[in-house]
């Protein structure tokens, strides 16, 4: 099982490989080439290939819809990026958050020169002070885009056989796409997936970046977020209690306007049988499963997503236990 000590040796590790150059905008030439590809002349001489978050944030910047340029042609690519990043940002400045890869220089992300980051390496050294250095975790994940951490303490809530762990899921992105956010989570350790709770019930902390100087925070409410964990133990025993007397119907109906028809479709044909039997599939196709199980069967569904979406949805799977 992965410690945190383990995971700041291979965040330091990752760190080596970023940097942050200040620029003015006009020094920029963005590249449209004839292969689809974006990237960008810096100073007419050093060229950088941008990851997905990278070119939504340039197009962001120049006020080009990502999904349109996209489809467009190299032709339209360049003209619009001809004018539109000459108009909308050539005087103005900002930080460029790159990462070397494969002897390869990344722009991750085009910031604005106020923008205060909180990096990776900032959360984790917070944690490492606080009461989560005591849990087990269960799931870490990073990325160009975020950085994933699941924790769990103590001994399981049993509901009809199944064990279910609590604990909290920290997250943070360097390039924009998430504040510092914890929340609590619910794990199921049978399908090892996780549903998490962020409604007011007991609430989720989440800052905006404010530079390395957030880690005494991060720590301190890290500590008093995580105080609450025995009563957020008592509030799940609850509701698990009463999600496991939910039908079919009832879970389906709070997700489907939720999450695509393809997540319900793989839940009846690949998970729903795998965790309620082949049973669970009745008469003329009619469904019949215990809650848990439907659940359950969500929760795996969506573990094929982006973390970003992953973690959208899971919080959809967290909201049904304010319902119950």
């Amino acid at each position: 099982m992965l410690d945190l000590d383990t995971i700041a040796r291979n965040v330091e590790q990752e760190e080596a490989l970023k940097s942050d150059v200040t620029v003015k905008m006009r020094d920029l030439t963005p590249l449209a080439l004839e292969n689809g590809e974006t990237r960008i002349l810096m100073g007419g001489r050093k060229e950088f290939k941008l990851t997905t978050n990278g070119l939504q944030s340039l197009l962001s910047k120049a006020k080009i819809p990502y999904q349109f340029y996209k489809k467009s042609s190299g032709e339209l690519k360049r003209k619009m990026l001809d004018e539109h990043y000459r108009a909308e940002v050539e005087n103005s400045d900002g930080v460029l958050r790159t990462r070397r890869k494969n002897d390869t220089d990344y722009i991750r992300y085009i910031a604005s020169s106020k923008y205060s980051k909180f990096d990776d390496l900032h959360l984790v050294r917070a944690l490492q002070k606080s009461e989560i250095a005591n849990y087990d975790i269960r799931e870490f994940h990073q990325n160009d885009e975020m950085l994933v951490m699941r924790a769990t303490v103590g001994d399981p809530i049993v509901i009809n056989g199944r064990p279910f762990f609590v604990g909290m899921q920290a997250m943070n992105s360097e390039v924009g796409r998430s504040s510092v956010d914890f929340s609590f989570m619910i794990w199921e350790e049978v399908c090892t997936n996780g549903m998490t709770v962020t409604r007011d019930t007991f609430g989720r902390f989440r800052m905006r970046h404010i530079g390395k100087r957030g880690e005494d925070l991060v720590y301190k409410k890290a500590n008093s977020f995580l105080g609450k964990m025995g009563n957020f133990k008592d509030y799940a025993a609850e509701k698990l209690e009463r999600l496991s007397g939910l039908t079919y119907e009832e879970i389906v109906e709070h997700f489907e306007a939720r999450v695509p028809q393809r997540v319900i479709k793989s839940v009846n044909e690949d998970f729903l049988p795998k965790y309620a039997g082949p049973e669970a599939v009745g008469v003329e196709g009619r469904m019949s499963a215990d809650g848990l199980s439907v659940m359950c069967s969500f929760t795996e569904a969506i573990q094929q997503y982006n973390w970003e979406q992953r973690t959208d949805y899971e919080t959809t799977a967290g909201d049904i236990l304010s319902l119950v």
